[in-house]
């Protein structure tokens, strides 16, 4: 989104359903009593594929060649303690168009346990070592942070990992921005790499064939994105008045609302850690942010850091039209489930009374 195009966006949203919302509340809603402890969040699943992947295997036959080649290169069959590299670009995560870099160094062990030749004797089956860094952008290119991995490929996956995932045995290390101190586990659902020598000039691997590579992350986020609640419920105003959404006064379908959130991760232009968001300028978090309503995604229409805050976010929102179709209702009264997501990672439910 360019300049001009922000500059409308943002003028279209300052009204009364935009941060004025919460502006006029004052810190009323946030003083309504303690903040009360989020649910456990449900396990958030990465499925990540990638495309245009290229193995580069070591050629020690004359090191100075190495990425000068301008035609494609006979692979070399790696050795025992023979290193290589994996480059790759990331096109979608569960579902979604994206945009990224995954780079990989791998060492060749050859474990077996029933090891012939030069394989390494062993008590487990493995090819390799492998160290992953996976470099998650949206479609338009806006940076959302790293995932790093580290394990072994070939063999089982690890013990729980998502069974869509067969081999390999990986953990996520930790993360960066929007994955900051991610921890996890990770396994290969598919890698049909074409293989090479370092030799070939990697700046035609775009054009040259590559294979395709799938992974499935079991990811453990240092934070998740969470609806503030009090102990009078969660923090979900209504646009028209500012008053808290309660059973006295549930959602309607289609209305606009305003919830207090944590958990969002960075925000643009951004802000020193630990530092409270500034009334100017806006701070729009940068991750892609859901509002889920009973398992439908509502239309966010804003989602920014709350200005003299460390921490929290509002988030405008648009009750979907069929919300109370799905809700939990008893003596007329319906609940509908609320969640949050931002950059795929998921947050518990919170109850709201829709109508």
């Amino acid at each position: 989104m360019n300049s001009t195009i922000r500059g409308q966006v943002l003028a279209t949203l300052m009204t009364p359903t935009s941060r004025h919302t919460v502006s006029r509340l004052g810190c009323a809603a946030l003083a309504l009593g303690s903040v009360m402890s989020a649910q456990t969040p449900p396990v958030t699943v990465l499925t990540i594929d990638m495309e245009h992947v290229v193995q580069y295997q070591e050629n020690y036959a004359n090191l100075q060649k190495n990425g000068t080649s301008t035609v494609i290169e006979a692979p070399v069959v790696p050795g025992t303690f023979s290193p290589g590299y994996f480059i790759a670009d990331i096109v979608t995560i569960n579902g979604t168009r994206s945009k990224g870099t995954t780079i990989a160094k791998d060492l060749w062990f050859n474990l077996n346990s029933n090891a012939t030749g030069s394989q390494a004797i062993a008590d487990i089956t493995r090819f390799q070592t492998m160290d992953i860094v996976l470099e998650i952008q949206l479609e338009d290119g806006t940076a959302l942070g790293t995932i790093l991995l580290s394990g072994v490929t070939g063999g089982a996956p690890p013990l729980g990992a998502p069974k869509s995932a067969p081999t390999g045995n990986f953990a996520v290390v930790g993360g960066t921005g929007a994955f900051l101190g991610a921890r996890g586990q990770a396994a290969t659902i598919m890698n049909s790499f074409r293989p090479t020598s370092t030799f070939e000039n990697p700046v035609n691997r775009r054009t040259f064939p590559g294979g395709l590579w799938k992974m499935a992350i079991e990811l453990i986020p240092l934070r998740t994105p969470e609806i503030v609640s009090t102990t009078a419920g969660p923090v979900i105003v209504h646009s028209g008045d500012y008053s808290l959404v309660s059973a006295a006064k549930p959602a309607n379908a289609g209305e606009v609302l305003t919830l207090v959130a944590s958990g969002l991760g960075p925000t643009r232009p951004g802000v020193d850690p630990g530092q409270p968001f500034p009334a100017s300028p806006e701070q729009i978090v940068n991750s892609p942010i859901d509002v889920v309503v009973n398992g439908i995604a509502s239309e966010v229409l804003y989602s920014a850091g709350y200005p003299g805050t460390v921490g929290n976010y509002q988030v405008n929102f648009r009750v979907p039209s069929n919300a109370a179709a799905g809700a939990s209702c008893r003596h007329n009264k319906c609940l509908a489930s609320v969640q949050l997501r931002a950059a795929w990672v998921v947050g518990g439910d919170v109850k709201m009374p829709v109508q």
